[in-house]
């Protein structure tokens, strides 16, 4: 009987009732956290290894470190993103390459680098203005609070 276009009599409760009372439930003993954390990391049935994206490596160590509060090239708390950067762009998981900045920083540090697609390219205006422009967008849309 599909739930919401007929009522149930009285009857059926009693019917529905008795069929669950024997019934031992699939997590009985289980706390709820034990179960997450069995499937985190290298657990999960779809863990990757390093073979990821680097989206998702920046996503790992954010989640294992926390989200930077500070940039350590420019010492400012005062700015609105802050981001993990890889030191030496081979992205391993130690904490030792990665380094906290904020976007502008982050931004100058990879086009500086040897290793990085876009080395050497210095940003048009025309893209900085873009991207300003989206970001603003961005966070009106999603109603944060910006602290001044």
């Amino acid at each position: 009987m599909p739930s919401g276009i007929y009522e149930r009599t009285e009857y059926h409760k009693k019917i529905i009732r008795d069929s669950h009372k024997n019934q031992i439930p699939w997590n009985k003993g289980i706390k709820q956290p034990e179960l997450g954390l069995k499937r985190l990391g290298k657990n999960n049935p779809n863990w990757k290894g390093n073979n990821v994206k680097i989206g998702r490596i920046h996503r790992r160590i954010e989640l294992k470190y926390g989200k930077p509060r500070y940039c350590e090239h420019c010492k400012r708390t005062d700015k609105k993103l802050y981001e993990w950067s890889n030191k030496d762009h081979k992205y391993s998981e130690n904490i030792k390459d990665w380094q906290r900045l904020c976007r502008g920083c982050h931004t100058k540090f990879d086009r500086l680098s040897k290793q990085h697609p876009n080395k050497g390219k210095p940003l048009s205006k025309k893209h900085k203005e873009n991207v300003s422009k989206a970001l603003l967008n961005y966070y009106k849309y999603h109603k944060y609070k910006f602290k001044k």
